[in-house]
């Protein structure tokens, strides 16, 4: 009798080898996400040294001591704060958060619960930083204000 069809074996053998084929591939493109994100950030980073750097040229901010002012608005920043934020939104946009899921820690969670970059302000430069899960400042950028 010539019987037409697949055996549960067969069956089996083909969703095992379907189901370690779907792991390696999510695997992969949970590899590809992280390394996107991570990336994404280096150009955010980047992109916001770029604009401090531009906002002083154009003279919207200057160095006063060991702050920064704003001509546009007057204000004062030492650094990181909801002011800062707020004040330089439209030139940063979201920008100023962090996409790596290691960086979206308590460390680097604002009084309003957002997760954002850090900035401190010396007489000749502008730390751009984030906290790690140890929290270790780690410096991604450096603006020179000089």
């Amino acid at each position: 009798m010539n019987q037409k069809g697949i055996t549960l074996i067969e069956l089996l053998i083909a969703l095992i080898v379907m189901g370690i084929i779907a792991t390696f591939t999510i695997q992969s493109f949970t590899n590809v996400l992280g390394d996107t994100k991570a990336y994404v950030d280096e150009v955010n980073a980047k992109y916001i040294a770029d604009k401090l750097e531009e906002l002083f040229i154009m003279d919207v901010l200057e160095v006063n001591g060991a702050k920064v002012h704003n001509n546009e608005t007057g204000k004062n920043y030492t650094g990181t704060g909801r002011v800062f934020y707020g004040d330089l939104e439209p030139y940063f946009g979201k920008r100023i958060i962090p996409l790596q899921d290691d960086l979206q820690n308590d460390y680097n969670k604002t009084k309003d619960g957002y997760y954002r970059y850090r900035f401190d302000v010396f007489e000749d430069h502008i730390d751009i930083y984030y906290f790690d899960l140890d929290k270790n400042k780690v410096v991604i950028s450096l603006v020179n204000i000089q």
